[in-house]
């Protein structure tokens, strides 16, 4: 009787494991699955993000693009109506790009577009924002920018732009 007495305890705490390691794993699958889900949400949430930047985005320079552009300065300009500030939209045009482009290929015009807004980003604050709006057209926004300083930035991206020969090999 004291051996039965003492194996249907280890078959009671037997049990009793075997039911904690149940709950255990149901636990941890219902976390796998309820992790499964948060990364499936992340995935969605990433194809979106990378549709909605490709839309929005110049393949060839990086930048943003026309919409992205049209967008950024439309609410700029509601912000500054707002806001009582000044902001400057500067157009960038490279002069005789057409020509390159015809002449040496579009590969030639994508290399000179690459070399021309690495020059513009490299000499614009952060908080003004370039777009690549065009082929060989660039619209440079400069936020709390009054016309002096407008000309300013103008003039000294100018010879930026105009300052070293672009490079370009076949």
């Amino acid at each position: 009787l004291v051996r039965v007495q003492r194996l249907s305890g280890k078959l009671s705490r037997a049990d009793e494991r075997e039911l904690a390691r149940r709950t255990q794993l149901q636990e941890a699958h219902a976390k796998q699955e309820e992790l499964l889900e948060q990364l499936q949400t992340q995935q969605a949430e990433m194809n979106h993000l990378e549709q909605t930047r490709s839309v929005m985005t110049d393949e060839i320079t990086g930048l943003p693009n026309y919409h992205a552009v049209m967008s950024r300065v439309d609410a700029e300009l509601s912000r500054c109506i707002r806001t009582q500030n000044s902001c400057a939209i500067l157009f960038v045009h490279l002069d005789s790009f057409k020509r390159i482009n015809d002449t040496w290929g579009q590969e030639a015009g994508d290399t000179i577009l690459l070399e021309a807004s690495s020059r513009l980003l490299r000499n614009i604050r952060a908080e003004d924002f370039l777009g690549h709006y065009e082929r060989g057209n660039f619209a440079l926004l400069l936020v709390e920018t009054d016309l002096a300083g407008a000309i300013q930035a103008a003039e000294r991206l100018r010879l930026e732009i105009a300052s070293l020969p672009y490079s370009w090999s076949m």
